[in-house]
């Protein structure tokens, strides 16, 4: 299968220590968020010309109307309030861009390829090349929150970050010792937490390095896309920053709302 096949492709690079293809991580992605949509509505009639064709419609868009009235009263609070987020992916303009082919279909160099395939003989006029090649910059996302902290004069915010995380080795559980720290009453719990992430392995400033070197490619590729990125002040404590977070996500399903009630009514 087509999972079976990205997922041994992507534990060859992994065995290789080599990174994983952003198209192989976007499609296994997008085949996770598919298993979460909810089953599709009905199809609609399709009603052949005839003699009776007028009478024949009018039929179909009861039956239709009735199926679809029945689809909609299936669905239970969870199927309506299904979605997902995505942590840590994409990271840089080929991971963005390949999860958007993966979700949509979007794929810019397309333009390209057809403008490159324009008769000369016969050439279209300009509005009729953009009509077929300029693609149109809607996400299959509702957004994209990047928590920001300060790289500048230097990247001490995000190594004190990355350095503090520990984790219960018993419980799982993650810590920080600045911005979440463990409780000092619970028996023997000190004495469990390990370093989430070794400190030989953080190579923290490096990291920083190579992901600002690919920051700005990145932006703008968000910029495409109106009002999809939305940026946090992660300056604050765990507390302050989920708060803002659920403030994102409040105003992200009132305007999926809103819009569903734009549809319906129209």
């Amino acid at each position: 299968s087509r999972k079976v096949e990205l997922g041994s492709v992507a534990l060859a690079a992994d065995g290789a220590g080599e990174p994983i293809p952003p198209d192989v991580v976007a499609a296994l992605v997008a085949m996770a968020v598919g298993a979460l949509a909810p089953p599709p509505p009905p199809p609609l009639t399709v009603v052949p010309e005839g003699d009776d064709h007028e009478t024949a419609l009018e039929a179909a868009k009861e039956a239709d109307a009735a199926a679809l009235a029945e689809y909609a009263a299936s669905l239970d609070a969870e199927d309506r309030k299904r979605g997902f987020v995505i942590d840590g992916f994409p990271n840089s303009f080929e991971e963005a861009a390949a999860l958007e082919k993966a979700l949509t279909g979007l794929d810019p160099a397309r333009e390209g390829f057809v403008r490159g395939r324009v008769s000369i003989v016969a050439p279209m006029r300009e509005h009729e090349v953009a009509a077929k090649a300029t693609p149109t910059f809607t996400s299959g996302l509702d957004a994209v929150v990047v928590l920001e902290l300060p790289t500048e004069p230097d990247a001490q915010a995000a190594t004190r970050r990355a350095m503090g995380r520990r984790i219960d080795a018993m419980t799982g559980k993650i810590y920080h010792l600045e911005y979440d720290p463990p409780p000092e009453d619970e028996p023997g719990l000190i004495e469990r937490l390990q370093d989430l992430v070794p400190p030989e392995e953080a190579r923290v400033h490096e990291r920083m390095k190579e992901w600002g070197a690919g920051v700005e490619k990145h932006e703008d590729w968000l910029k495409k896309f109106a009002g999809l990125r939305v940026g946090l002040d992660a300056t604050g404590n765990v507390e302050e920053v989920a708060n803002a977070l659920t403030g994102v996500v409040e105003r992200v399903l009132a305007a999926k709302a809103a819009a569903e009630v734009v549809k319906e009514a129209s």
